[in-house]
């Protein structure tokens, strides 16, 4: 299976279940970092889990920490084999005055890049339309739109860029993930969990990397395939995407 967005820092005490189940059900793991701390320690976890591959990106909500220290990026942006999470929040944050150095951070990552050829792990939520004008023009070689929540209409553009689309574990719960879930490209899909804080902000309880398996459960039924098709057409996916990133198969 494929968690192609997860937190595996935050764990704590709770991270010898979360990796026990990772190594139990084969979930090769792209485990995003919310900045520098939280990069070292994904990193330090994944150095003993050859399933988890680590991305190194500035959260926007943490780019007022760092836009003034753009140096000290240089190196775990060159060391890391993914970059993510990154992008803009206008949805969670109402404080526009942060949003100048969400847009430096932003912008800063794509730059690296199209420099380097990394994949990208894009954070949207309510500021889709800016998101793809920062895209717009670039050339990058693998897109992760991560837990799409913008309008349908957009969708269509972050598509003709080459992006693929993240479906979570709010497609047990949400009419609008689950339509976007039917209409999706079959080679433009994959899957995630946002462990462990997504499941925790929808149901109040942390979220564990089985919940992949209802999350493809569901999209399976949507889309009115077997389980087992749709996992292999995620997993083909993942490799393809893995591949233009750059990244080596784990």
């Amino acid at each position: 299976m494929i968690d192609a967005h997860t937190h595996i820092d935050q764990y704590g005490d709770d991270l010898p279940k979360a990796l026990a189940q990772i190594r139990k059900f084969s979930i090769r793991t792209l485990a995003v970092s919310m900045d520098i701390p939280s990069y070292r320690k994904t990193q330090q976890i994944a150095d003993e889990e050859p399933l988890i591959i680590t991305s190194f990106g500035i959260h926007p909500w943490k780019a007022p920490e760092y836009a003034d220290r753009l140096d000290e990026l240089a190196e775990p942006l060159e060391n890391a084999k993914a970059i993510g999470e990154i992008g803009l929040c206008h949805r969670f944050v109402d404080d526009e005055s942060q949003y100048p150095a969400q847009r430096t951070i932003f912008n800063y990552f794509l730059d690296a890049a199209e420099r380097t050829g990394k994949l990208i792990n894009l954070h949207t939520s309510g500021a889709e339309a800016e998101i793809l004008d920062g895209l717009a023009g670039r050339n990058l070689s693998a897109i992760i739109i991560h837990w799409y929540s913008g309008p349908p209409k957009l969708v269509r553009d972050f598509l003709d860029l080459g992006a693929y689309f993240t479906i979570g574990v709010e497609v047990l719960q949400s009419k609008k993930i689950q339509k976007l879930a039917k209409e999706l490209p079959t080679n433009r899909i994959l899957t995630e969990t946002d462990n462990p804080s997504g499941w925790h902000w929808l149901n109040g309880e942390t979220g564990f990397p089985n919940l992949i398996e209802p999350v493809e459960k569901k999209i399976a039924e949507i889309r009115g395939v077997s389980r087992a098709v749709l996992s292999e057409n995620i997993c083909l996916n993942f490799n393809r995407l893995m591949q233009a990133g750059g990244l080596s198969q784990k």
